[in-house]
C-alpha cells in the first residue's frame, strides 16, 4: 500500500472547479468558505502538512481545519484527512469514515458531508501564487479602474490594487496579472491597460531593481511611469522617480523556503535550521521600509548558521539590541545581545535578566554590550541623561532585500 503525496510546494491554494471559487479561511468566525473568486488574499493560502499518512490543512493564521468544520489551534486526529488524487491535479479530502470535504449550503461552507453533488468534493491543488501591491512616488497604489485602465489613484489597498507577480527564473521578464484575470499590456500610444493574454508579447516587462523598488521596461524599450492625470504610460526613455514603484507582498505573511534538498526547518534532535527537512518551519515577515522585510519568529543567524530558538509560547519577535560604549571581550566576529520582548519568557534561564549572548559575524563590525540591566530606551535614577546604555539601537535579526532574493520570494 502506497500513500500518494503531491510533488508540490506545501503552500497551496484550493480551487473548486464546480463553484469556480477558491477556499478562504475566515479567522473571525473560525470557518473556511469556498467563495473567493481570485486568490489574492493571504486567507486563501494554506499549508498542507503530511503526517502519519494523513494531511492537516493549516491556515495563514496557523489554525487547522477540523472534522467539525471549525478551525482549531493545534493539529490532532480531528484535523487529519485522507487524500484521494486524480489526474489534472485534482484532490479530495476525507475523514476515512465516509465523510468527504466539500462546500455546503448557500454560503459554501467547507465541511465534512456524505452526499456531495456533481463532484463538489474535488479541488484543484495549486501552489500559492504571489500577489503584490505597487505604490507610486505620490504614495498611491496602482489600481484597475473602469475595467481595464491602470491608474495610481487609490490611497488604500483594494482587491483591484493587487497584481499576481509572475516571473521566470531564467529571464528578467515579468508579467503582472490583475484581479480581473487579465495581464498588464502596452497598447497603442504607449498606454498600459489590463486586457492582455497570458503569452502575449506585449505583457512581458523587463524588471530592474533599485534599492527595494522596481522599474518596469516595456517591450518598446521605454519605462513605465505615472503621468499627470495618474495613468500608467510607457513614456520615459530614462527612468526617474516617476518610474519607480514600491513593491510589497500582499498575500505572504510568512515564508516557506524550499531548496535543492528539501525544506528549511528544524528537527527534534537539535535546534539547528536544516535545509533538507521533509516539513518546513514558517518564517514570518515583518515589513519595514519599501522592499525591506525583517525575518520574525524563532530563527537566528549565528556564525553563518541558521539556529532555531525554542518556543516562547506566543509568536513574538526576538529583537537584537546594540549598545555602543563597552568593548566586547571577544574580537572575532561581532557580538550582539539578545533581549526578549517579554521579560517572563526568555530563551535561556528563568529569571528576568537572563540574557543570551550570540555572535553574529555577518551584520557588520559594531561593538556590543552584555550586561545592560535595563531594556533599551528606558532611563533610571542613575541614568537620566540618556547614555548609550539606555539608548541602545534596535535592529532585526536579518533583513531581506527584495532585489537580492526576488527569485526566491516570487
Amino acid at each position: 500500500m502506497w500513500t500518494p503525496r503531491p510533488a508540490l510546494h506545501v503552500h497551496v491554494i484550493l480551487y473548486s472547479p464546480v463553484n469556480h471559487c477558491y477556499a478562504r479561511a475566515d479567522p473571525t468566525m473560525g470557518r473556511v468558505w469556498v467563495d473567493a473568486p481570485v486568490p489574492c488574499l493571504e486567507e486563501c493560502g494554506f499549508l498542507l502538512h503530511f503526517q502519519d499518512g494523513c494531511y492537516h490543512l493549516e491556515t495563514s493564521t496557523h489554525f487547522f481545519l477540523s472534522h467539525v468544520d471549525r478551525l482549531v489551534p493545534q493539529p490532532s486526529a480531528q484535523t487529519a484527512f485522507h487524500m484521494q488524487v486524480r489526474p489534472g491535479g485534482l484532490v479530495a479530502l476525507s475523514d476515512g469514515e465516509g465523510g468527504m470535504l466539500y462546500p455546503q449550503g448557500t454560503r459554501l461552507l467547507l465541511g465534512l458531508g456524505s452526499n456531495p453533488h456533481r463532484g463538489e468534493e474535488w479541488f484543484v491543488l495549486q501552489r500559492c501564487p504571489t500577489w503584490v501591491s505597487l505604490r507610486s512616488k505620490t504614495r498611491k497604489f496602482l489600481s484597475i479602474i473602469y475595467d481595464v485602465e491602470v491608474c495610481a489613484a487609490s490611497e488604500h489597498i483594494t482587491p483591484m490594487s493587487l497584481f499576481q507577480f509572475e516571473c521566470d527564473d531564467e529571464s528578467p521578464s515579468l508579467q503582472l496579472r490583475a484581479a480581473n484575470g487579465c495581464y498588464l499590456a502596452q497598447r497603442r500610444h504607449r498606454t498600459v491597460v489590463a486586457n492582455g493574454h497570458p503569452m502575449e508579447p506585449d505583457t512581458f516587462f523587463r524588471v530592474h531593481w533599485n534599492c527595494g523598488k522596481i522599474i518596469l521596461q516595456s517591450p518598446n524599450g521605454r519605462f513605465l511611469g505615472i503621468i499627470d492625470n495618474g495613468l500608467l504610460m510607457a513614456n520615459a526613455t530614462i527612468p526617474g522617480p516617476n518610474e519607480e514603484f514600491g513593491i510589497r507582498l500582499a498575500n505572504r505573511p510568512f515564508l516557506v523556503l524550499r531548496g535543492r534538498y528539501g525544506y528549511v526547518g528544524t528537527s527534534s534532535e537539535h535546534d539547528l535550521m536544516k535545509c533538507n527537512m521533509d516539513q518546513p518551519d514558517c518564517i514570518h515577515l515583518l515589513p519595514c521600509r519599501q522592499g525591506i522585510y525583517h525575518f520574525q519568529g524563532w530563527i537566528l543567524l549565528v556564525n553563518n548558521i541558521l539556529r532555531h530558538l525554542s518556543s516562547l509560547g506566543e509568536v513574538c519577535s526576538q529583537l537584537l539590541y546594540r549598545a555602543s560604549r563597552e568593548q566586547p571581550a571577544h574580537g572575532a566576529g561581532t557580538q550582539w545581545l539578545l533581549y526578549a520582548i517579554r521579560p517572563k519568557r526568555h530563551p535561556v534561564g528563568g529569571q528576568r535578566r537572563d540574557y543570551q549572548r550570540v555572535y553574529l559575524g555577518v551584520l557588520g563590525q559594531w561593538d556590543a554590550t552584555y550586561g545592560n540591566p535595563n531594556p533599551p530606551g528606558e532611563t533610571t535614577a542613575l541614568n537620566t541623561t540618556g547614555t548609550p546604555e539606555s539608548r541602545s539601537m534596535r535592529i532585526s535579526v536579518t533583513q531581506l532585500s527584495l532585489p537580492s532574493l526576488a527569485k526566491h520570494l516570487f
